[in-house]
């Protein structure tokens, strides 16, 4: 879904997965049409954080 959301938004962003199936998941996501409700749905989860802190992340 999250290839379908960017690809909504104009965002593209290349798959570095090596697993095939994965790489197949990535492709079919240009199929998914997600229409405006679905969008502004996904667009409020953004809770201005980030969820993973690894220790060598640049300090936003």
């Amino acid at each position: 879904m999250t290839f379908a959301w960017l690809l909504s938004r104009d965002i593209v962003v290349p798959s570095a997965s090596t697993n095939p199936e994965h790489q197949q998941l990535n492709w079919d996501s240009q199929k998914v049409k997600l229409d405006a409700d679905d969008i502004a749905k996904i667009d409020a989860l953004d809770e201005g954080r980030r969820n993973a802190k690894p220790p060598f992340a640049p300090k936003w």
